[in-house]
């Protein structure tokens, strides 16, 4: 039986995908299925591939019309066989080390996930910060699991620093009609059906920094269809773990922020982006003392400045140059490897 399926969505990825499939080719564990997904690409990806996958039966090449990464995944872990299931992006890389280390982590510990650390790579300045979690390795039960999602620190809501059993992914695979966050809301809906995780404080991927820019991320009307499915789950999962209401009403907080960081002005002063910056004062006004323990110093300045459309977008627009500039310094730090 094939032991993981590494599902990879791309779309005009030419620039990366090489270095992104070489390092997966050099994986010290060889007892793995490569899905790729080429969501539409309009460059030379999918030639590259081909050229790099023809002589190796471990990969396989799903090419579909442009639908979007929620729908590539989708269809990834659908046709995939094997026991564990991970993810690896089109424009990263990882060590060879990568898959080994997870798997052993996985059937050592006896987890349903397994998250990996991470280092971002900046390609300008050809420097790795490491930037996932600094505690040491440890094993979380089910009751924490709600906790760190809403925190977003340590958990994060990506899939590719992690491995699934598969058996449990295919349970909560969803074909869903939004893009926005669609990994963090697939991983809320595994973490409901685990119970055990395990976090490996090693460091083996590699997420590449293309843009030292958060302000090109543009809000698109299906981020409302997203909203309303996190709403729903959340308030489902309120329900169940009552003493977590608050841990998961300031990560809605923190979804809102993002989609309203998406609008511009004539977006802001449409019934929805209107509707949603009044729930999202609202809701800032009932948390308000509990901002600053689940915000950074940044996002509770920025919060607390918000009063409508045109306090809204230039207080939003100032949260992304500061972001930008944060990231600018921190690509020009010493290299942490």
């Amino acid at each position: 039986m094939t032991e993981v399926s590494v599902i990879i969505p791309v779309y005009n990825n030419e620039e990366f995908i090489y270095k992104s499939l070489q390092s997966l080719k050099r994986q010290v564990f060889r007892n793995f299925e490569a899905i790729i997904i080429n969501d539409g690409s309009t460059d030379k990806t999918k030639n590259i591939i081909l050229s790099m996958i023809k002589d190796d039966e471990r990969f396989k090449l799903i090419n579909i019309e442009n639908k979007g990464q929620g729908i590539a995944r989708y269809i990834g872990i659908k046709v995939a066989r094997g026991r564990y299931a991970t993810f690896l992006d089109g424009d990263d890389f990882v060590k060879p080390t990568w898959l080994s280390q997870m798997v052993s982590d996985i059937r050592i510990q006896h987890a349903d996930m397994v998250c990996i650390n991470y280092a971002e790579y900046y390609e300008k300045s050809e420097k790795y910060i490491k930037n996932g979690f600094a505690s040491d390795s440890l094993r979380m039960n089910a009751s924490d699991f709600y906790k760190e999602w809403c925190i977003d620190k340590r958990l994060k809501g990506f899939l590719w620093n992690k491995i699934f059993r598969m058996d449990l992914m295919k349970k909560c695979n969803e074909k869903l009609e939004f893009s926005f966050m669609e990994d963090s809301y697939l991983l809320l809906k595994f973490l409901s059906l685990s119970k055990r995780i395990f976090f490996d404080r090693s460091v083996e991927y590699f997420y590449r920094i293309r843009k030292l820019s958060t302000i090109n991320a543009t809000y698109k009307p299906e981020d409302l269809v997203a909203l309303k499915k996190f709403k729903s789950i959340i308030t489902f999962q309120e329900k169940n773990n009552p003493h977590l209401k608050y841990y998961f009403e300031m990560r809605f907080l923190k979804i809102e922020l993002l989609i309203l960081m998406r609008m511009n002005l004539k977006q802001l002063q449409s019934v929805d982006g209107r509707e949603l910056l009044e729930d999202f004062t609202l809701r800032t006004w009932l948390s308000r003392r509990y901002l600053v323990p689940f915000f950074n110093k940044i996002d509770t300045f920025i919060i607390q400045g918000i009063r409508g459309p045109k306090s809204a977008l230039y207080f939003l627009k100032m949260r992304s140059y500061m972001v930008q500039i944060q990231r600018i310094y921190r690509s020009h730090k010493n290299s942490a490897f």
